[in-house]
């Protein structure tokens, strides 16, 4: 028997007997290689939108958004919401304010970000990676 290059699945030679087990572990590796990629195919992007008043009023500032698909255990990333028809001046707010987000935290159905130090004093948009269809 000899094994694949890259994932080392098992290749019987003509001359084996069938090894229920070996076509197991055959199946075990490729569930678990294909795993992270069957996650990002059932993943989408949302963009969300922070609104200045809704900040907490001392630090750590926090705001709790409704993102209703979002699941605790989504691997959830955060990037600019910028579009081609965005404007400088919202281009500019976007960053500057994003810039002050230090943390985030998932739970089922929101996203709760937080700036450590400073209260950002405008609205903005941030797009969200990872959220689950």
């Amino acid at each position: 028997m000899t094994q694949t290059e890259n994932l080392k699945l098992n290749k019987p030679d003509k001359t084996d007997f069938i090894d229920i087990e070996k076509l197991n572990e055959n199946m075990d590796k490729l569930d678990s290689t294909l795993k992270p990629i069957l996650s990002l195919a059932n993943t989408k992007e949302v963009t969300v939108i922070l609104s200045a008043s809704n900040w907490s009023s001392s630090a750590p500032y926090s705001q709790k958004i409704a993102v209703p698909s979002v699941k605790a255990m989504d691997s959830v990333s955060m990037g600019k919401a910028h579009t081609k028809a965005s404007s400088v001046t919202d281009i500019e707010t976007y960053d500057e304010m994003a810039g002050l987000i230090t943390s985030a935290e998932v739970t089922d159905g929101f996203v709760t970000f937080y700036c450590a130090a400073e209260k950002p004093d405008e609205d903005f948009k941030v797009k969200l990676k990872g959220v689950s269809k």
